[in-house]
């Protein structure tokens, strides 16, 4: 069953660019959010090492420090990828390529299937699937809670809604598997 039909127009004027090369960039709104957040949990730590330290609580202190040590480079890393505007997924008649603030996933349609939309810590919506490719661990495994039986996921939706750019992918591979090899 072809998924083209239950699109949004942004997602058939994606489609509509088939076979590609066609490359997405993220929400700027979602990761500045996520770098907000970042942002207070780093101020907050930094308060905290400052504070229990002054008031003589070291094991609170180091807490606060171990909190800076963790949260302040995340920060830092995403701050760097939204400069250089490092994000971002391709779409192509042999498959896909998505680069996050750390790391780089290249997909053939040939490996990938099942996309679908879940929610994810209450309201954020992301994209999972079947990848043949994956070797199972403990954060991709098919039996991970987050993932809901899938081994892989999308944490960008690039601008359109979780279950739309989930029917996108699907109609994208549905298309280039019927390309001659």
């Amino acid at each position: 069953m072809s998924a083209d039909h239950e699109l949004s127009g942004e997602a058939s004027r994606i489609l509509s660019q088939f076979p590609g090369p066609v490359t997405l960039h993220p929400s700027l709104f979602k990761w500045i959010g996520l770098l907000f957040g970042l942002a207070l949990a780093t101020a907050f730590s930094a308060w905290s090492i400052w504070f229990f330290a002054a008031s003589g609580d070291l094991p609170y202190a180091i807490g606060g420090a171990v909190g800076f040590l963790g949260v302040a480079p995340l920060a830092i890393l995403l701050v760097v990828a939204l400069i250089k505007n490092s994000m971002y997924m391709t779409l192509d008649s042999t498959g896909f390529e998505f680069r996050d603030t750390w790391s780089r996933t290249c997909c053939m349609w040939t490996d990938v299937d099942n996309f679908t939309s879940i929610t994810l810590f209450i309201m954020n919506r992301i994209v999972v699937y079947d990848d043949a490719m994956r070797k199972p661990g403990l954060w991709n495994s098919s039996d991970n809670f987050f993932l809901v039986g899938r081994n892989s996921r999308l944490f960008d939706t690039y601008g359109l809604r979780a279950a739309d750019f989930a029917r996108l992918l699907t109609a994208w591979r549905e298309r280039a598997l019927l390309l001659p090899r």
